[in-house]
């Protein structure tokens, strides 16, 4: 866990160790992160962050696949448009149930974000268009 005081330093860092992940390799194994990010008031106690945002972030982080990045809709609105053009990223809205059952302690609005490069979500655009589903 990394804790930021900017949501858009976050969001850098975790695309600058998403790319160092990538460039790993352990005797024929990749290692991928699944990556959550969320703005909240977490308590620090000792060296360990604790509290409901805290709870609410791994949450986040479950939702997202190897190597994925997901946000809540709280951290995506602290982020300047401007700021994700020049990352090169776009955030998808994530539409099935967030959350399977409804956990304790995590907001049954909260929407979730996938976070993808520019050149991923327009791959993804171009085969949902030649899908026989989309039609």
């Amino acid at each position: 866990m990394a804790v930021f005081r900017n949501p858009t330093v976050a969001l850098r860092a975790v695309l600058v160790a998403q790319d160092a992940v990538k460039s790993l390799e352990v005797q024929g194994y990749t290692p991928r992160m699944r990556i959550g990010i969320h703005t909240g008031r977490p308590q620090r106690l000792a060296a360990d962050w604790l509290g409901v945002d805290v709870n609410i972030a791994a949450r986040v982080m479950e939702r997202a696949t190897k190597g994925g990045i997901m946000i809540s809709q709280p951290t995506l609105d602290l982020i300047p448009q401007s700021e994700l053009d020049a990352l090169g990223v776009v955030a998808r809205r994530v539409r099935k149930p967030v959350f399977a059952s409804k956990p304790t302690g995590i907001p049954p609005d909260l929407a979730i974000y996938r976070i993808k490069t520019v050149s991923e979500s327009t791959a993804a655009d171009n085969f949902d268009e030649m899908s026989p589903d989309a039609q």
